[in-house]
């Protein structure tokens, strides 16, 4: 250790430009260790041995780990002291046993010092909880050349053994003493020798140094010089920030730049280390992540700023400084290794820095230039584009790339002419052409078809010359589809409605008409020469307002043309409708010298329009409001409900026997009723009510403005009755009646369509009710029909998912205190609701398909869990619950058969079925027969739950079940309630009679175990045993705890009463 020192203190004092100078001397240091041979073996063999003073002590002694505190070796008076075994102590650390926390370590180590005790006093905790107040005396031993601390524990809770404690202490501790006496000497002899050694080396450096003090001094003198030069330098550079460390980082030098560019001082700075001033912490902490991602962890917070200097000899980048004022300054930094003579060890850093605001703020504000530009671009819905004098396109609008459906890798770069379809190219091509003569081309159109239709576009061209004075086309086509539709739907209406010819009027600047077509003497009814110098103003039907007129002026005024509909007055005095655009003309100049107004009458459409609304919302049969019209009435109808805070009803009304006139009658017959029926309902209902036709004989009214859901009763009443009074037609009287199901809002919060639909599902329950009846939906029983079908729907999808999860429960014999069995029990590792138990998911799946599968994926995975338990050496017997449903399917012995045919290696008695009492009840022969075939393969049954139904001795006589378990139910209160008692004994009467096996379920207390033996019961299964557990952890708790749990039962079990 000494040699050590003496060569660390040469290392530092020196600089590593000597280390060659000084490996000479390393040499002739390790030929003189040679010279002294350093084995003491011949000391050893005289030690006592350490073992059998070890285990033969009464006093408790542990072997510890000084750096882990791990157990290495206990004496077996440790072992009864603490109630540990042996294995179990050396996987223990003494963090473990001492219940004092590292704080109170550290008091009671001062203590002890300050009181000059060569003990600690410490709290141990034993096995069985005990915490007991010790005395450790602990000293380092060395054991086959390790060191350990050597532990001798004294139990100071009992005064009465202190004594005798502190006698063993002592003679143990005469024989360690002397023990480490003859390792110490030799440990000695050791170091005499590295100290010669030592000494020698020590001459031979003091001889070196006083070679070299000359040197040194006159190499400090050119030094200095250097530095006073390079100092000068550094405080003229006033715009350039210098600031030199040394190699951790404290600043030896700060530039007037610096002072300048950070407000401090030279002598405010000289000595502090850097990463802990004027550096924004976000930016520092930003930069180590980066390091630490390149490099690894860092050794010092001076690695951030030079690890990427050390690396590749110098680092620049951009980086915040913040100014003695708390201002930040965006920086340009360059951070350079200071080398010494040898150019190999870095003896500091430079950092040189450049304040780059102005630069940030152009930069800034060219880029807002450029995003507001970008943005204006984006805004215009156009295709833009630019091509040069070879046709490539060398730049283009977003808008292009939405327009073409195409992204723009499929056009940039390349000639319009590959990538533009045929009749756009020529479009382009006469426009390139004409905007080279003239400069630009304006009004080409042609039609593109795309993903969404064909579009109309108008293409505008201008010539840009570049720098070798070349025509650049730039490209601006806009989209005119809905302009040209508007056109054509003009000329549509002129043709559908008689040819209609459409009116045209020209007026002057003022307003005044100059001329009139013939299509306008034809619409408006005036002649040309009784209009002429008359504003067109004559013919206002003062259906528009003012402001209509202000608008429509204004918008031609800004675009030039206004296109809209309008009402005029005919000469006669009538009103018609048209659609008019009026354009304002304009000369050369742009001045606008007249308008122009051509318009269409559209009354004939208007009128149309009207008709088709009535056909599309009445049905034609019985004019009554069709399915379209019922929905926007009965959302209405909702929102007036909510908004006055009342009830509304959805009848649903379908004819009971309407099929049977129609057949009998005909069709026109039947006709005619249904326009008979809709008036007797439209009679029963109030003026404020919908009644609709759906189609066919169904029909919904909706009732309004209810106090309550029971006031439409009375409606309800006379609808019934309306409707099932005879109805004479012809020569025939018919008669109908009607089943009506009704949804009542608010009580049933759906919309519109789900109100029609629940009121449907009512109409049905009053047909198979007896028909002619009204029925009201019921809302809390659909809700958990619902529950019910989702919770199927996730079940189905939880069996594909693998979601279900098998535990097992042991079941235990306490006459052999051994485990005799395990029970597979289902759970659900519900996604979102967690671990869910069988009583949560299975009455669901109660007598349904589903609970086939299931059954069969837990028959499956037991039989894989029951192989894979056997590959590992357990053969524990698994019994599985079976549902009814699947006992009595046909196929279900060849699903068995199946099921152990993937496992060959699985023997069929393995496995087990427990079948509930109520199962078997439904068919007593099959079940037998079932059975006897899986007794013929090796497969036992077990009645489960046995007493819970009501033929038991039937079961007993004629089911060939080998094992009848006891419902829980009489078990759990079997001790305080006599009548359990009595069952449970009467149960283990009647299988002691027909000769089966018992085992009770439901088993918690040990109580509960004794009485069940006593009674001749000694299987059980229940928490007393073990919870169910997961399959994974199954035969961890068959090796290490069943053996001693079932064994400490049996025992008690057996023991005779007090």
């Amino acid at each position: 250790m000494e040699v050590r020192m003496i060569w660390s203190r040469m290392y530092f004092s020196l600089g590593r430009q000597h280390l060659q100078k000084l490996r000479w001397m390393a040499s002739l240091f390790l030929c003189f260790l040679c010279w002294f041979p350093l084995s003491s073996s011949a000391n050893t063999a005289a030690l006592p041995d350490f073992g059998d003073v070890f285990k033969q002590q009464n006093v408790v002694m542990l072997v510890i780990d000084p750096q882990s505190g791990q157990i290495i070796d206990a004496n077996p008076a440790a072992i009864a002291f603490y109630g540990y075994t042996k294995p179990e102590l050396l996987k223990m650390h003494i963090q473990q046993i001492n219940q004092l926390s590292k704080e109170q370590v550290a008091v009671e180590r001062q203590l002890a010092e300050s009181l000059g005790r060569n003990y600690f006093i410490f709290r141990h905790k034993l096995k069985n909880g005990e915490v007991r107040t010790v005395e450790v005396h602990s000293q380092p031993y060395k054991i086959n050349g390790k060191d350990y601390l050597l532990s001798m524990i004294n139990d100071i809770s009992s005064v009465r053994t202190k004594n005798k404690n502190l006698w063993a202490y002592q003679t143990l501790l005469e024989k360690m003493v002397d023990n480490q006496k003859l390792q110490i000497a030799a440990e000695k002899q050791r170091q005499v020798h590295y100290l010669l050694a030592a000494v020698v080396l020590q001459m031979l450096v003091i001889g070196y140094l006083l070679y070299d003090i000359r040197r040194r001094q006159q190499l400090q003198k050119e030094l200095n010089t250097v530095a006073g030069t390079l100092g000068r330098i550094m405080n003229a550079a006033t715009e350039v920030s210098i600031i030199a460390t040394d190699s951790k980082g404290y600043i030896t030098s700060f530039n007037t730049g610096a002072e300048k560019l950070l407000g401090y001082s030279a002598e405010e700075m000289i000595g502090k280390q850097t990463p802990h001033i004027f550096h924004l912490e976000e930016e520092v902490e930003r930069k180590r992540k980066q390091i630490e991602k390149e490099f690894g962890a860092i050794q010092s917070e001076m690695q951030i700023f030079t690890m990427h200097a050390e690396q590749d000899g110098g680092a620049q980048g951009e980086w915040t400084f913040v100014r003695k004022d708390g201002k930040r300054i965006p920086v340009s930094l360059v951070v350079t290794p200071i080398y010494e003579d040898d150019n190999q060890t870095i003896i500091g850093y430079l950092g040189i820095s450049r304040d780059i605001s102005r630069l940030k703020n152009s930069q800034q504000a060219l880029l807002e230039a450029q995003n507001q530009l970008r943005a204006t671009l984006d805004a215009i819905p156009d295709m833009l584009f630019e091509v040069n004098n070879e046709g490539q396109i060398i730049n283009y609008h977003t808008a292009i790339s939405n327009k073409l459906y195409m992204p723009p890798s499929d056009f940039l770069g390349k000639r319009y002419q590959d990538v533009l379809p045929p009749n756009v190219i020529e479009a382009c091509d006469a426009a390139f052409g004409e905007a080279r003569k003239k400069g630009r081309s304006i009004g080409k159109q042609y039609e593109m078809f795309t993903p969404s239709g064909k579009r109309y576009f108008e293409l505008s061209v201008s010539c840009k010359l570049n720098e070798n004075q070349e025509c650049n086309f730039v490209v601006l086509a806009r989209d005119i589809t809905e302009r040209f539709n508007a056109q054509q739907h003009l000329r549509l209406i002129s043709n559908v409605f008689n040819h209609a010819r459409e009116g045209i009027t020209i007026t002057d600047i003022e307003g005044n008409i100059i001329d009139v077509n013939k299509g306008f003497t034809d619409i408006t009814g005036y002649q040309r020469e009784e209009v002429l110098g008359k504003n067109p103003r004559m013919m206002k039907s003062n259906l528009q307002s003012a402001d209509f007129y202000k608008d429509m002026w204004k918008e031609i005024s800004e675009k030039g043309f206004w296109t809209g509909e309008m009402w005029n007055r005919h000469k006669g005095g009538e009103v018609y409708a048209e659609v008019i655009t009026i354009s304002a003309i304009c000369d050369d100049k742009g001045q606008v010298q007249n308008y122009m107004g051509i318009f269409t009458d559209v009354t004939a459409l208007k009128e149309n329009q009207k008709r088709l609304e009535h056909i599309a919302h009445y049905d034609i049969l019985t004019q009554l409001p069709n399915r379209v019209l019922l929905a926007d009435r009965l959302q209405q109808a909702i929102i007036h409900a909510d908004r006055n805070h009342n009830s509304l009803s959805v009848l649903f009304v379908d004819l009971d026997g309407f099929k049977e006139v129609n057949d009998l009658y005909g069709h026109d017959v039947g006709d005619q009723l249904l326009v008979k029926i809709s008036e007797r309902m439209q009679a029963s209902l109030r003026a404020e009510d919908t009644l609709a036709r759906l189609g066919g004989d169904e029909f919904v009214a909706v009732l309004v403005d209810l106090e309550s859901p029971q006031s439409c009763e009375p409606i309800l009443e006379r609808m019934l009755m309306s409707i099932s009074e005879p109805i004479l037609i012809g020569e025939h009287l018919v008669k109908v009646s009607a089943s009506i199901g009704v949804a009542l809002y608010p009580n049933d919060l759906s919309d519109a369509d789900l109100l029609i639909r629940h009121a449907d599902q009512a109409m049905y329950q009053a047909k198979q009710e007896g028909k002619n009846r009204f029925r009201f939906f019921d809302v809390d029983q659909d809700a958990i029909v619902k529950s019910q079908t989702a919770l199927l729907s996730e079940i189905r999808n939880a069996i594909l998912e693998n979601q279900f999860v098998l535990y097992y429960q042991p079941k235990a014999d306490l006459e052999t205190a051994q485990v005799c069995g395990a029970e597979a029990l289902i759970r659900w590792e519900h996604p979102v609701r967690g671990l869910l138990y069988p009583d949560e998911f299975l009455p669901v799946i109660h007598d349904h398909p589903l609970s086939v599968d299931l059954d069969e994926w837990v028959m499956k995975t037991a039989i894989e869990q029951w192989d894979s338990w056997h590959r590992q050496g357990l053969n524990i017997p698994v019994s599985i619950n079976i549902s009814a449903r699947s006992l009595l399917q046909k196929d279900f012995k060849e699903r068995i058969q199946h099921c152990f045919s993937r496992y060959p290696e699985v023997n069929s008695s393995a496995l087990s079925f427990e079948v509930l009492e109520t199962t078997a009840l439904e068919d007593v022969h099959h079940v037998r027969d079932l059975m006897r075939f899986c007794h013929k393969f090796g497969l036992e049954f077990a009645l489960d739950d046995f007493g819970t139904g009501y033929s038991s001795l039937t079961y007993l006589r004629h089911l060939p079940a080998s094992m009848i378990k006891i419902d829980q139910s009489f078990v759990r209160d079997m001790l305080e309630d006599s009548d359990d008692m009595a069952i449970v004994n009467g149960i283990l009467k009647l299988a002691q009679a027909f000769g089966r096996d018992v085992i009770a379920e439901g088993v918690e207390t040990i109580e509960h175990c004794k009485k069940l033996y006593e009674m001749g019961c000694p299987k059980v299964q229940g928490y007393v045993i073990a919870r169910a557990i997961k399959s994974d952890d199954f035969p961890n708790w068959i090796k290490v705890v069943s053996r001693s749990a079932i064994q400490h039962i049996s025992e008690v079990v057996k023991a005779p009463s007090p």
